[in-house]
Formats: structure tokens, sequence, C-alpha cells
């Protein structure tokens, strides 16, 4: 009989430690920090500081007359490339195409 006392009174003493401690810890400090720091900003008006720095610092990209004779030349190949018709597909990718094609129309088919 002595050691169920003995463990209830231990284990009322934990109860008891744990839930000062529990207390403690939950409770919000009341404490004022004075410090030098600024008080931070809204949200919002750092959004609105952000758009207007960017409607100002907005770069305009200066291109020099080779890059852009360059791109001239590259739009004249792509349609050379689309005239001409390009190279035949090789037959393994033909036969996956036309397999992708007949499984979709299958599907096509089964679905109504």
């Amino acid at each position: 009989m002595a050691s169920i006392s003995q463990g209830l009174l231990l284990t009322t003493a934990m109860l008891l430690s744990t839930t000062l401690l529990y207390v403690a810890f939950s409770r919000p400090s009341f404490q004022i920090h004075h410090s030098n720091k600024p008080t931070l900003r809204s949200c919002l008006y750092s959004e609105e500081k952000k758009r207007e720095r960017k409607k100002k610092k907005k770069k305009k990209v200066k291109f020099a007359d080779s890059v852009k004779d360059g791109r001239e030349r590259n739009e004249q190949r792509s349609n050379c490339r689309r005239q001409s018709g390009g190279m035949p597909l090789p037959a393994n990718r033909m036969a996956l195409y036309n397999g992708i094609l007949r499984d979709r129309v299958h599907r096509m088919e089964c679905s109504y």
C-alpha cells in the first residue's frame, strides 16, 4: 500500500510541475520592448512601392544592327524550310504517329 501512495504522490507532483510549466510558457508575455528599430510598414505599402519602382526601372534593350540582321536571316531560313516541305519522316516515327492516330480514332468511336 505504501508503494501505491508513493507512486500516486510522484504522479501528482509530475502532473503539477508539468501544468505549471505549460501555464508559464503558454501565457503571453506583456513586456514592452523598446528598441531603436523602426516600425514595419504594412504589406500594402511595400507592394505599392514595388510597383512604382518597376515602372521607373523598365529597361529598354537596344540590339546591335548585326543582331537584327541575324533575326531577319533566321526568318528567311524558316520560310525556306516551310516551303520545301522539310525532310521526310523516318519509317519508325511514321509508324508511331499512325498508331497514335489509330488509337485516338478508336477511343473516339468507343466514347460515343
